[in-house]
């Protein structure tokens, strides 16, 4: 098990007895759960540093401070680690080296993300939940699916859950369903951009043709 403390570190403890096997401490506490992927521990503090440890002894790998507080479990989808801050801002993060690829803001704070199909999927205390491009964080759409609130967590649009391309958020003590979007969506087909080359030859060699025809 690995858990992040208030008593500024992140331990890995043997699941059977509890026994400890290892622990990394720093100077901020650590509210968030960790995210574990392929014997990494990625572990953010309320001072706003992410970490990547070694699973194994807890070996610092990189760290990198984004500024501001983190406080809510964190995602890792696709060799990207997806981070909120208590400032509403979502970061997304190179699973490798922490290189922050982008971040997107919204106008209260953020709930912890889904991703699915290419897209990201977050609620937010300003009562929306968003739908972002999972490679670039711009924005496919957003809906309003709970009530504004800057501080209060009762109204707004929670962590989002995804299941067969349906999006479900609780806002405002109501459930709601909404439709995710395909990877076809998010970019111009294969097959459609050979068909208009295709016509774009044709349209060129009959204009061609009929041009030394004339002549």
């Amino acid at each position: 098990m690995y858990i992040g403390s208030r008593d500024y570190g992140v331990c890995c403890l043997e699941a059977t007895e509890g026994t400890k096997i290892w622990n990394f401490v720093t100077g901020a506490n650590f509210d968030s759960s960790p995210a574990v992927v392929n014997g990494l521990v990625y572990a953010a503090s309320d001072a706003g540093n992410i970490y990547c440890l070694d699973a194994l002894n807890g070996n610092p790998i990189w760290d990198i401070s984004v500024g501001v507080s983190i406080n809510s479990p964190m995602n890792f989808a696709d060799g990207r680690l997806y981070v909120v801050s208590t400032e509403g801002d979502l970061y997304c993060l190179d699973g490798s080296n922490g290189e922050k690829l982008w971040n997107f803001s919204t106008g209260g704070i953020v709930h912890t993300p889904s991703v699915a199909d290419g897209c990201v999927f977050t609620g937010s205390y300003d009562g929306n939940l968003y739908c972002l491009n999972a490679s670039s964080g711009a924005k496919i759409w957003q809906n309003l699916a709970g009530v504004f609130s800057s501080v209060s967590i009762s109204g707004s649009a929670g962590s989002p859950t995804i299941a067969k391309r349906v999006v479900y958020v609780v806002g405002n003590g109501v459930l709601s369903a909404w439709s995710s979007p395909s990877s076809d969506d998010l970019t111009f087909p294969l097959f459609e951009l050979i068909l208009v080359a295709i016509l774009a030859i044709i349209a060129t060699v009959t204009i061609v043709y009929l041009y030394f025809k004339r002549k």
